[in-house]
């Protein structure tokens, strides 16, 4: 294996599989960009139980946990008005897009001596600064072999066991969606609409609200006096 295969392979194991999943904004404020890493939450009481027990903390089949994506997810979404097109053209411009889904599996071998123990602090601690996080409004970005996806949001941790292994819990599924637009794209939106509409609007002075909120046509002062015999203007 050339130094190449060897260094994309690493770069391939600890992007995707290790650590995969960045916390931004929210509890990660503090840090460099705004940006956590999850290892920095998984690896906390791993690391010092590998330590304690005479093992290399930088061996990454002893880490806590492995990432993997959940075959389902998605790069592209689109739904179509559920009516009758005149045309190719008219139905292109009925396509909707609809926010991504991807999911990720996380798997916790605990093979290693003080592992339950290391297990259940983990994801105490895990469970607690994820709350956090949604609290104070962070997002997530998600890196997959396929793409990443950024501005998610997590809806769910969910226990995905099965009984082929004796270890209890010990996979779980990471369930995001990524939303349509982002705040500041809704701002952009809602300016470039508030521009159009604005631009209809005449600007002569043509129109004139009344109390009902009905715009009426203003009567110019020197056709005032072109009334009929006996009818006096309100000037009059």
């Amino acid at each position: 294996m050339s130094i190449l295969d060897t260094i994309g392979r690493s770069i391939y194991q600890v992007g995707f599989q290790l650590t995969p999943i960045i916390l931004v904004q929210g509890i990660a404020r503090s840090f460099p960009g705004g940006m956590m890493p999850i290892i920095i939450l998984t690896e906390g009481p791993n690391l010092l139980v590998t330590v304690l027990a005479g093992k290399s903390p930088f061996n990454p089949d002893r880490f806590f946990a492995h990432f993997s994506p959940v075959p389902g997810g998605k790069l592209a979404n689109f739904a179509i008005g559920q009516y009758p097109f005149a045309n190719q053209s008219v139905a292109a411009n009925a396509i909707i897009s609809e926010p991504l889904t991807i999911s990720m599996k996380m798997s916790i071998p605990v093979n290693k001596s003080g592992g339950h123990t290391a297990k259940l602090a983990t994801m105490v601690l895990l469970q607690s600064k994820l709350k956090d996080h949604a609290n104070l409004g962070g997002t997530y970005i998600v890196a997959t072999p396929a793409g990443f996806y950024t501005n998610c949001i997590l809806t769910g941790l969910t226990d995905v066991s099965t009984g082929d292994s004796p270890i209890p819990q010990n996979t779980w599924q990471w369930d995001f969606v990524q939303p349509l637009i982002t705040l500041q794209e809704a701002e952009a939106a809602q300016n470039t609409f508030m521009s159009n509409a604005t631009s209809q609007l005449p600007s002569d002075g043509s129109l004139n609200a009344t109390p009902g909120g009905v715009p009426s046509t203003s009567v110019p002062a020197s056709q005032g006096t072109n009334l009929p015999a006996g009818v006096q203007g309100p000037n009059q």
